[in-house]
């Protein structure tokens, strides 16, 4: 699109005027970076400088105050693209926050999901950009909607929360874990009773205990056993707060494959419906091979089958 065309969409905003907008706006960024005319990190490529002044010097036009940290962080899954990839999925991401019913969402879903999903293979990213990718993760961080978070399916946040879990050592911490039950649960359930010590019998009698407390269904004991049966230990146990839908107890288990297809498996208990429910993913190396959810643990006992048929064949399921 030229500069006419340009002024033609800048009389009424629409999807397409802010992508061309976030375009031109991008490559006079990168020209001054390159120049040396704006100052750029030793830690940034004129690239990377070149999308962060596009999209903060959008906000300021629209009239928004956001600090270096939010717009980092709202950059984030964007400075893991490729250069090209990522100057289109900015300008579509600024087009689908000023008019989404325009803005092609699903192909910037897929563009986002891609890039996180790179997570899964990365043994090394710098340090600065992997923290703000965390932001979204806690609340009040930010006084602005870092808006690709709401993007992401289950899959993808897990994704990010296991990141975070592996470089700090910590389970991910809400403004709700300050709750003193929900805290021993998690505390004690990530003891592992297939691991031998002096006081599994006490340990196993005091988490049924807290169970009890806590008013969990009976069945979640049901969902335990079977993980187990099928080579998945239990990783980390605590308490989540999604924001479409509130509250929530999560315990993820993995089965530690050193194989081509290592399994995850979070079960869910629901504090508005107090209900369970599971989400599953297949792992084909680094990279999701598959992933599932259900509402059922006759569905998991199903699909964990048909996993095991995939890990021992390493082709199609059983």
């Amino acid at each position: 699109m030229g500069f006419l065309k340009f002024l033609f969409h800048s009389f009424r905003r629409n999807a397409e005027g802010v992508r061309e907008a976030m375009r031109i706006s991008y490559a006079k960024h990168l020209r001054l970076a390159k120049a040396g005319r704006i100052p750029v990190s030793d830690r940034w490529s004129p690239h990377e400088a070149a999308l962060y002044g596009a999209l903060a010097s959008r906000y300021r036009a629209l009239g928004q105050v956001w600090s270096e940290v939010e717009v980092l962080a709202d950059l984030a899954p964007f400075l893991m693209m490729d250069a090209g990839d990522a100057v289109e999925a900015v300008a579509e991401y600024a087009a689908l926050k000023e008019c989404p019913e325009e803005a092609r969402g699903p192909w910037l879903k897929k563009e986002i999901t891609q890039a996180i999903s790179k997570l899964a293979g990365a043994e090394q990213i710098d340090s600065e950009r992997q923290s703000v990718l965390f932001v979204p993760l806690f609340r009040g961080l930010t006084d602005n909607p870092i808006e690709w978070w709401n993007l992401l399916d289950e899959a993808e946040r897990l994704l990010i929360e296991r990141r975070y879990e592996r470089m700090h050592g910590r389970q991910i911490v809400t403004d709700k874990n300050d709750d003193a039950l929900k805290k021993q649960i998690a505390d004690s359930v990530l003891r592992e009773p297939g691991y031998p010590s002096e006081d599994d019998e006490a340990l196993a009698k005091e988490i049924e205990e807290l169970r009890l407390k806590a008013g969990y269904p009976d069945e979640l004991d049901r969902y335990f056993e079977v993980l187990r049966q099928n080579g998945l230990s239990l990783k980390l146990a605590g308490t989540t707060l999604d924001d479409a839908r509130g509250i929530f107890e999560k315990w993820d288990f993995s089965n530690d494959s050193s194989g081509q297809h290592p399994t995850t498996v979070r079960v869910r208990f629901w504090h508005d419906t107090r209900a369970l429910d599971w989400l599953g993913i297949l792992y084909s190396g680094n990279k999701i091979k598959e992933r599932t959810r259900g509402q059922t643990l006759e569905q998991l006992e199903i699909q964990l089958k048909l996993w095991a048929g995939v890990r021992i064949g390493c082709g199609k399921p059983m």
